[in-house]
C-alpha cells in the first residue's frame, strides 16, 4: 500500500511509492536464500552436519520456496506441477524429522536415493538460470525465468541437505554441483528480486469541451 501524507493547511503532498507487503517478502527472501547458499557452499569445508543444522537449513529452503511463489506472479511450469514442487520441499524435512523405527529402512532408501533428485532439480534450476541470462527476452519473461531457477534451485538444495551420495567420487560432485548452484541461487534471487513489475500508468481523465456559442 503506498503511504501518503497531507500537510494540513498546504498543498503539498509526499507520496511514498513503497509497496509494503512486497517489500517485506523481498527481504524475507533476501535474508533466506544466503543461509541455503551458504550451506551448499561450505559443506566441502565442514564435517557431516547435526540434524539441527539440516532441518534449519531444508526449513529455510522450504520457506524461501513459498515467498518466491507468491513473488513471482508464475512460473515457467504448468501450474499442476507447483504442488509437486511443495511436495519435493515437504520430504526432505520428513526424511530429517522422521523418528520412526518401522520407516527407517524406506528413509534410508530415500536419502540414498536423493543425489539424483538433486541433479534433475539443480539441472532444470541451472537451464532456466541460463535462458533467462543468456537469451534476449523481456525483463517480465527474465524475471518469470529467473523466478522459476530460483524456486528449482531451493527445492535441489533441500535435497543436497539429506542426500548420502555412495562414495567419496560421488560426494565430491554432488558438493561441487551444489557449490556452483549455490553461486547461482544468490545471483538469481538477487536479480530477479531487483526485476520488478512495472508500475500502472495512471489513466487521464478526458473532459468533454462544451459547444462553441452558436452550436446546438
Amino acid at each position: 500500500m503506498t503511504g501518503v501524507l497531507l500537510a494540513q493547511g498546504h498543498d503539498h503532498v509526499l507520496s511514498v511509492g513503497v509497496s509494503i507487503g512486497p517489500m517485506v517478502l523481498r527481504v524475507a527472501l533476501l535474508a533466506a536464500v544466503p543461509v541455503v547458499a551458504g550451506f551448499a557452499l561450505l559443506r566441502g569445508f565442514l564435517t557431516e552436519p547435526g540434524r539441527p543444522t539440516a532441518v534449519a537449513v531444508t526449513a529455510t529452503a522450504g520457506g524461501a520456496a513459498v515467498v518466491e511463489l507468491l513473488l513471482s506472479g508464475g512460473l515457467n511450469l504448468p501450474a499442476s506441477l507447483v504442488p509437486l514442487l511443495l511436495v519435493g520441499l515437504a520430504v526432505p524435512l520428513y526424511l530429517l524429522l522422521s523418528t520412526d523405527e518401522r520407516f527407517a529402512p524406506a528413509v534410508g532408501r530415500a536419502r540414498r536415493l536423493a543425489p539424483w533428485v538433486f541433479g534433475a532439480a539443480a539441472l532444470l534450476a541451472l537451464t532456466e538460470f541460463a535462458r533467462s541470462w543468456l537469451g534476449q527476452a523481456t525483463p517480465a519473461v527474465t524475471a518469470t525465468g529467473l523466478h522459476t531457477g530460483v524456486v528449482l534451485a531451493l527445492v535441489a538444495l533441500a535435497w543436497f541437505a539429506v542426500a548420502r551420495p555412495p562414495g567419496r567420487l560421488a560426494t565430491a560432485g554432488v558438493r561441487v554441483a551444489a557449490a556452483l548452484l549455490g553461486v547461482m541461487l544468490l545471483a538469481g534471487a538477487a536479480h530477479a528480486v531487483m526485476l520488478r513489475p512495472p508500475e500502472p500508468t495512471p489513466a487521464v481523465p478526458v473532459t468533454a469541451e462544451p459547444p462553441a456559442a452558436g452550436q446546438a
